[in-house]
């Protein structure tokens, strides 16, 4: 319920305060976010799983492209309302409220598995260059909206951007660009 129900998912993001006094509430809770709001089906985390994109709505990473309306889609209704009931309770305490989102090339995997973009760095670079473009331009949006939430922190995961995956002459030359565009 946690993952598209704003009052459960602001319970959930304030729990580590309220039980433990860790000192920041951090929300959405999974990788899949951003795919989700792209188009892509997911299987929500559960007691046993985390979440999974179960099917991308596009085939290649040549057709890859950010809805309109990304920042309205999926669950991004539901961290809206969340962060506002967030900011009513508990400003006066305060305890950061911290935006987490994917980083471009850990969405694209999200979206279209990161073993077989991985194999599209070799053989179509230009192309996962693209995707990665438009998905970047929507993480833009998505920084916007979190600055509009006032959040007051904003976290940058990409798992999928590590050097056991991505060669760092290839995180240098493919990577560093749109992470610096997104913390610009």
């Amino acid at each position: 319920k946690g993952h598209r129900d704003a009052e459960q998912m602001a319970k959930i993001a304030s729990s580590a305060y309220r039980y433990v006094g860790l000192e920041s509430m951090v929300l959405p809770f999974d990788l899949c976010f951003e795919a989700e709001a792209m188009g892509c089906e997911v299987a929500l985390t559960d007691h046993d799983n985390s979440s999974s994109t179960t099917h991308a709505p596009f085939k290649d990473v040549s057709d890859v492209e950010m809805p309109d309306d990304y920042i309205h889609n999926a669950r991004f209704p539901a961290l809206i309302e969340a962060t506002k009931i967030l900011h009513e309770e508990y400003d006066d305490k305060d305890v950061p409220i911290v935006g987490a989102m994917s980083g471009p090339i850990t969405v694209l995997g999200q979206c279209l598995g990161i073993e077989g973009i991985l194999k599209k760095i070799a053989t179509d670079y230009f192309d996962v260059e693209d995707a990665l473009d438009a998905i970047t331009d929507g993480l833009i949006e998505q920084i916007h909206l979190y600055n509009d939430l006032d959040m007051d922190a904003i976290v940058l995961y990409e798992p999928n951007g590590t050097p056991e995956l991505i060669a760092p002459e290839i995180y240098y030359q493919l990577l560093t660009p749109f992470h610096e565009t997104l913390t610009e």
